[in-house]
């Protein structure tokens, strides 16, 4: 037995060198790992193969496997000299490259690649032999140049394959400058042609799209192969700054070239499981996303002034028709939106009010993500048949009456009882010091959800009456499988007494994470200690909110005790929190360095005892 081919497998090389790759698509960051990799690429030809594989299974820019056709040109000014070992300082970070004489400047080359471009010179790895006899170059062929600059076509398709091919994951942002877009269009169309239909990455998996215009889309397709399972698409212009076209021409070339895309990925990526589509575009562009037969995420995010408005409807319908979609995101409503005065138009209450009379669809769905305004949702949500919508999720653009989020809560335990487990809800309710309503009145149908495990209903404006010792109970025994619990809103009235939070000690052992804006601190030092029963639960993460400002030294240390007493495990280190009137930093603080203080002086009285 070869005792060397034995110690130096691919596959254990591969496994060694999969810790060292970096876990983002970004290279703009230093990055050790990388940089130990493109060390191993130059040390030995039998680290070469499987060190650039994972050296170029992510890519962060489309630029610089584009800019592989060139001659290796001298590294940028920051980057260290070849005795300094290369890559340090500035490894693994983007910079630009001027140069006044050409007509396309800024292409930014990521560092990390420079050693492989000079490796690709004598001899040339990315020419394998099947390759050679494919492309019919002699070897003298494959020798780059010198005089125009640039590499025999031959070799510049080989040398763009041989990257291309070991590519995963690519994420390219379109330059604003259309010059450059241009150019990049012809280069990849070029690249299309000589390789006959041949995708130019074979084993691309996800591809993360930011276009200046809704025509730069049409370039996707070139990239696209049968592997490719996520498509992520941002535009990042809206139509009136894409001047190429009239308004009217660049509605329907827009529309044309959305229709286009959907329609060739149908065919050209059958595997497709994920879709986002965020920018400015017209409904009736991508009504035909129904095509994409596989899709099992889809998030659609409009960033139009008025949404879809009338499109409402047939984007619905069209979603609604995938049969293997178990992920939805999209956007209702725009913030302010003419029509009702939860910002929903009159023709977008009927179209609604049509789709609700329609035959149910979804029929898969397991997690919904929504923004627009609660009226609206709940009445989408009556559309959805899916019996095992497992996750909610809503953002409102607009304060809305507190008596819609209980009317969505009620939409919610209604029909999804049996299977829903996650519900967030981040907005504001309308409402004042003469209008407030209990907590429970608004959450209480949420109680009919036996298989909860995570509650989140950020209210960054609403004020309602505070929890009692009886709602805390109420939650706790209602939802076992209770493991995060997010409560924030104005509280008035009585806060709620600290010990009553030991009743999710006592019937939710899952519970992991406990934010509530409603707890009276400042009562703390008036509550006796003993009368709270001790427990080993594993809370992590607590922020309790509620008169801590105003609130005495004693009573800091007094709930920290409570707290301590209750939940031993809590990390007493801050907790990074969105913004809330309630918000008390300076004062959570002083509570969280007296638990610190009176943990370390509990477990040095057991280290004593042991």
């Amino acid at each position: 037995m070869d005792i060397h081919r034995t110690l130096w497998n691919e596959d254990i090389l591969r496994e060694i060198f999969s810790h060292l790759a970096t876990p983002t698509t970004s290279t703009t960051e230093p990055h050790d790992g990388r940089v130990a990799l493109a060390r191993c690429a130059r040390s030995s030809k039998a680290f070469f193969e499987p060190a650039v594989d994972f050296l170029w299974r992510e890519l962060d820019s489309l630029s610089v496997l584009l800019r592989l056709p060139s001659l290796a040109p001298p590294p940028p000014p920051c980057l260290p000299s070849e005795d300094s070992e290369g890559l340090r300082v500035s490894e693994g970070r983007q910079e630009p490259l001027h140069d006044d004489n050409q007509e396309l400047t800024v292409v930014r080359i990521s560092h990390i690649h420079w050693p492989l471009l000079q490796l690709t010179e004598y001899p040339r790895p990315g020419l394998q032999s099947e390759e050679r006899e494919e492309e019919g170059a002699s070897e003298d062929s494959r020798k780059p140049d010198h005089s125009d600059g640039y590499c025999s076509g031959v070799t510049a398709i080989a040398r763009v394959r041989f990257y291309a091919r070991r590519i995963r994951k690519l994420v390219h942002h379109s330059s604003p400058r259309e010059d450059v877009r241009a150019a990049q269009t012809a280069t990849l169309a070029t690249l299309h042609h000589q390789l006959r239909g041949e995708p130019l990455f074979p084993k691309l998996t996800a591809l993360y799209w930011a276009q200046q215009s809704a025509h730069d889309v049409l370039d996707i397709l070139t990239l696209v192969s049968p592997a490719l399972r996520q498509l992520h698409i941002s535009q990042t212009a809206s139509p009136r700054q894409d001047g190429r076209h009239s308004a009217v021409a660049s509605s329907g070339t827009q529309s044309s070239a959305w229709c286009t895309l959907i329609h060739e990925l149908s065919e050209a990526a059958p595997a497709l499981e994920t879709l986002t589509l965020s920018g400015n575009f017209d409904a009736s562009s991508i009504l035909c996303v129904g095509e994409l037969k596989q899709l099992r995420t889809l998030t659609i995010v409009n960033l139009a002034q008025r949404g879809f408005s009338a499109g409402y409807l047939s984007i619905l319908r069209s979603c609604a028709a995938l049969s293997h979609l178990r992920d939805f995101g999209i956007k209702l409503a725009v913030s302010g939106s003419p029509g009702g005065p939860d910002g929903v138009s009159a023709l977008e209450d009927d179209g609604l009010s049509e789709l609700v009379r329609d035959e149910a669809g979804f029929h898969s769905l397991r997690s919904l993500r929504v923004h627009g305004s609660l009226s609206l949702v709940s009445r989408f949500l009556s559309h959805v048949a899916s019996p095992s919508l497992v996750s909610f999720d809503v953002m409102l653009p607009l304060p809305g009456r507190w008596e819609d989020f209980r009317a969505c809560f009620d939409a919610l335990a209604l029909r999804f009882a049996s299977s829903l487990r996650v519900v967030r809800l981040s907005g504001s309710w309308r409402g004042d010091l003469s209008s407030v309503a209990c907590p429970m009145v608004v959450l209480g149908s949420l109680l009919h959800l036996p298989h909860l495990e995570e509650l989140a209903v950020i209210s960054h404006t609403g004020v309602a009456r505070a929890l009692a010792p009886a709602d805390v109970a109420a939650m706790a025994k209602a939802w076992p499988h209770l493991r995060s619990l997010k409560l924030l809103y104005q509280p008035v009235g009585k806060p709620l007494p600290i010990d009553a939070l030991a009743a999710f000690a006592a019937h939710c052992p899952a519970l992991h994470t406990l934010w509530l804006a409603s707890v009276d601190v400042r009562g703390a030092e008036g509550r006796e200690l003993e009368g709270c029963p001790q427990s080993d639960h594993g809370l992590v993460t607590i922020w309790l909110s509620g008169m801590v400002a105003s609130a005495s030294d004693v009573s800091h240390w007094q709930a920290a005790r409570f707290i301590d007493r209750m939940f031993p495990r809590v990390d007493p280190r801050p907790v990074e929190l969105p913004w809330h009137p309630c918000r008390d930093e300076p004062g959570w603080e002083r509570v969280l360095h007296c638990l610190r203080e009176v943990k370390a002086a509990r477990m040095a009285v057991a280290a004593a005892a042991a």
